[in-house]
């Protein structure tokens, strides 16, 4: 049996690295087929060769690039975040125009800002690895 994506579904994580006793929880959802495939193939260039028919093809992916997008629109909300005045930031989102999708809603430019690069990367490998059944689920 097949069980379907919940486009609705909301997760919390927190970061492997965050040791604090109150911890920043970041809640994770999914990407829809379409938009990630617009994610994934939008940081992904793919060329032949011009080195003779046995020589490799050129494949080149942006890592960074995907999972800031992949982050951009699976993070749908954080607490417990807060800035070096201790002051907590506040969530915000905001519209995107992604070619070959349309309007879809994603984190506001100002909040990926105050995201570390290793953060993303985190976060991204998280919404990928929920956006598969596990093996436990699959069988149900």
């Amino acid at each position: 049996m097949l069980i379907a994506l919940d486009p609705e579904e909301v997760r919390p994580y927190s970061l492997k690295s965050d040791t604090a006793e109150e911890k920043t929880i970041f809640s994770l959802g999914t990407l829809d087929a379409q938009l990630r495939a617009a994610v994934v193939d939008g940081q992904t260039t793919y060329s032949l060769n011009d080195r003779g028919g046995s020589a490799k093809t050129d494949i080149d992916v942006s890592i960074n690039l995907r999972n800031f997008d992949i982050v951009r629109f699976g993070l749908k909300g954080w607490t417990n975040f807060k800035g070096k005045n201790g002051v907590e930031i506040l969530f915000d989102t905001e519209r995107y125009n992604v070619p070959k999708v349309g309007m879809r809603v994603g984190v506001s430019a100002l909040c990926m800002k105050r995201l570390r690069l290793e953060w993303i990367n985190e976060l991204a490998d998280q919404i990928l690895q929920d956006n598969q059944l596990s093996v436990e689920v699959s069988k149900n």
